[in-house]
């Protein structure tokens, strides 16, 4: 069973079964991808895994969770990302990259001030994680567009996919976005998953309705 291969819902086949998860490497240099990053994943393709997804790639600086996360926010690395591309897909390897936004969890030492769709402070991290500031309606919608950027530009240099984790991160922000737009307030402890859950529910019944489904 572990060496035999695996279709995903979107036609995406994995040779075999082996999945190695995100990690935090913290190999950025200067926030960008590095050769480390390359060697890294070249040896973990050449090791035979079926699947490998990256650690957090943040899609702007001000969501770093990590010192030395990289960040894929424009095109100014995209020959080091096709490099790296090429090195994590080698040998009929699947290369999923994460991208992500820390939001509040942003630490104090690469964040001052976090953004995030409230002011409501994590309990208990004082001194390592700041209190966050409220993120404007504007500027969550930049984010959600950031997250489309990101994903557009590691589409492009060959990472097979993104990760549901990009999905999940956007279709929350929208909805912070829409309460902030009603004049209520964010609410934080929403679960990103229901949030994606309904929004799915949501557009099969109007494809059901309409015909498209």
């Amino acid at each position: 069973m572990l060496f035999t291969p695996f279709t995903f819902p979107n036609g995406k086949t994995a040779k075999n079964r082996i999945f190695k998860s995100a990690m935090e490497e913290q190999l950025a240099q200067n926030d960008q991808p590095s050769e480390k990053l390359v060697r890294l994943y070249d040896t973990w393709a050449k090791g035979g895994a079926g699947m490998l997804v990256t650690g957090n790639v943040m899609v702007a600086e001000s969501g770093k969770g990590s010192i030395n996360d990289v960040v894929i926010s424009d095109g100014r690395s995209l020959e080091m990302l096709k490099k790296w591309a090429k090195a994590g897909t080698q040998n009929d390897t699947l290369l999923i990259m994460q991208i992500n936004h820390a939001g509040k969890q942003s630490p104090a030492v690469v964040n001052k001030t976090p953004l995030a769709p409230s002011a409501v402070p994590l309990v208990g991290m004082d001194g390592f994680i700041n209190p966050p500031r409220e993120l404007t309606a504007d500027e969550i919608n930049g984010l959600i567009q950031q997250f489309m950027q990101t994903d557009r530009i590691q589409t492009g240099v060959a990472f097979v996919d993104k990760k549901a984790g990009a999905m999940l991160e956007m279709n929350w922000y929208m909805t912070q976005m829409d309460l902030i737009g009603q004049g209520k307030q964010p609410n934080p402890k929403l679960s990103a998953w229901k949030v994606l859950l309904k929004t799915l529910w949501e557009n099969g019944k109007a494809g059901l309705s309409t015909g498209r489904a």
